[in-house]
């Protein structure tokens, strides 16, 4: 398994990206950091199992504002990974998107195939039977 998967299968590392790719400039003091987690209904723990990962490969890191408060935000390269993270999402999607509409057109024809073939038969039963007359119509396919 790469390294990649090691890491993005773990609780908590794509909750972390997001919440700090979402931030303004990126970033958040830590205390506001766990804030926002807690209120998303993510519990700490799950960022604590990936924040080593995270720090890492240098996907987050801190510094130090002018209160001496710690600040935990996004690197470029978590940044980059994030964006990717979503396209990759967006791609799988998609696929699955245009699949359901193609299976959904292919079960359409195959019932208007379906109903049109027993049209034909029923219309070849009646005629090969005499049971059609000058007054019948014959039924068409809709």
């Amino acid at each position: 398994m790469t390294d990649f998967f090691k890491v993005y299968r773990k609780k908590g590392f794509e909750e972390s990206l997001h919440v700090l790719y979402n931030s303004k400039n990126r970033e958040y003091r830590e205390s506001e950091f766990y804030k926002t987690l807690k209120d998303r209904k993510i519990h700490l723990n799950e960022f604590y199992r990936s924040k080593d990962d995270l720090l890492k490969y240098k996907l987050i890191a801190y510094k130090l504002d002018e209160e001496y408060e710690k600040i935990i935000f996004l690197t470029d390269k978590g940044a980059e990974l994030y964006k990717m993270i979503l396209e990759l999402d967006k791609i799988l999607v998609e696929n699955i998107d245009s699949k359901s509409e193609e299976n959904k057109k292919k079960t359409k024809e195959r019932k208007k195939d379906k109903k049109s073939s027993e049209v034909k038969t029923e219309i070849k039963e009646k005629v090969e039977g005499n049971e059609l007359t000058n007054a019948e119509q014959i039924p068409t396919p809709q």
